[in-house]
């Protein structure tokens, strides 16, 4: 049971990275397509996609930032794992 438990932390700790990352991408498409094109009074922050811009809430800028570091990291994560076990494999 210990050895099932830690491969399943080690296996979310790994692969969780690439999802995050997904599912940055995804929110981030979310709340561009969901902005506005002019700012108004909760719209404040401006979101550039490849010089179109649209305005989103603070809450969401937020949001996002928050998702941007968690995925960093866990894709940091993710790489140092994968290197070793590339080490424990020579």
């Amino acid at each position: 049971m210990k050895n099932f438990l830690l491969a399943m932390i080690s296996f979310v700790l790994r692969y969780s990275g690439p999802v995050l990352a997904v599912c940055h991408i995804q929110l981030f498409k979310h709340y561009f397509s969901q902005g506005k094109k002019e700012p108004d009074l909760t719209h404040t922050v401006i979101l550039n996609n490849h010089g179109v811009n649209r305005y989103i809430t603070e809450w969401q800028d937020q949001i996002l930032n928050i998702s941007m570091v968690v995925v960093t990291i866990m894709l940091a994560v993710f790489f140092f794992m994968i290197i070793l076990q590339l080490r424990r494999g020579r």
